[in-house]
């Protein structure tokens, strides 16, 4: 059996950044995409359709970074996510990434 491989160390890249992570930024490939930018000094914001799991995914970043990222539960289209952002003072700042 093979162990699991050590995540690489930060270099501080995305440190002064905010990244957003617009749907699935609870689990999965969204999830370790929001993981690995906080691990490289980014602050984050994550959507996500179900509350729960939001909320289990924003606690682990904070125990990460130390900082609870800005949290929004979808109930719309991607334009209706974005708008939602937009609306969140936080994610409205010079240097804001998006992925999906």
């Amino acid at each position: 059996m093979s162990a699991v491989p050590r995540p690489h160390p930060s270099h501080r890249l995305l440190a002064g950044r905010t990244v957003l992570v617009n749907r699935g930024g609870g689990t999965g490939i969204g999830f370790a995409a929001a993981r690995r930018c906080v691990e490289e000094g980014a602050r984050v914001a994550i959507s996500d359709r179900h509350e729960r799991r939001l909320g289990e995914a924003a606690d682990q970043l904070a125990e990460i970074s130390g900082e609870r990222p800005l949290t929004v539960v979808l109930r719309r289209d991607l334009a209706g996510a974005r708008a939602e952002f937009v609306r969140h003072r936080d994610c409205r700042v010079r240097g804001t990434w998006m992925w999906r």
